[in-house]
């Protein structure tokens, strides 16, 4: 594990930017990427916001993830169509499949 990330586990989510920050006032971007274990483009970047944040570490920490849960998550009518055949055929993973694909034209995966 790289010190950049024990920094980010460590609780205080500013931590690992706030060591960037500091590295760079007396290191190059190329050494600090190789002293924190990350790219020379991820060290550029935080510096970056944090020149465009105007020196405001919570603004370099951004959410991760994606927008919404699970975009392509199956609707939930068809998952308990899905369930109650299963359940009411006890049918396998590829015969249930077939059936849904043949009786209501459903092609899941």
């Amino acid at each position: 594990m790289t010190l950049y990330q024990q920094l980010k586990r460590s609780g205080n989510p500013q931590a690992a930017v706030q060591t960037v920050i500091s590295l760079l006032e007396t290191h190059r971007p190329q050494e600090v990427a190789h002293i924190l274990g990350i790219s020379v483009r991820w060290v550029y970047e935080l510096r970056k916001r944090w020149q465009q944040s105007g020196g405001n570490l919570s603004a370099c920490v951004r959410p991760f993830g994606p927008k919404r849960r699970m975009p392509n998550r199956t609707p939930e009518h068809l998952e308990a169509l899905v369930v109650m055949l299963a359940r009411e055929t006890n049918l396998g993973q590829a015969r249930l499949a077939y059936v849904l694909s043949q009786r209501f034209g459903l092609t899941l995966s």
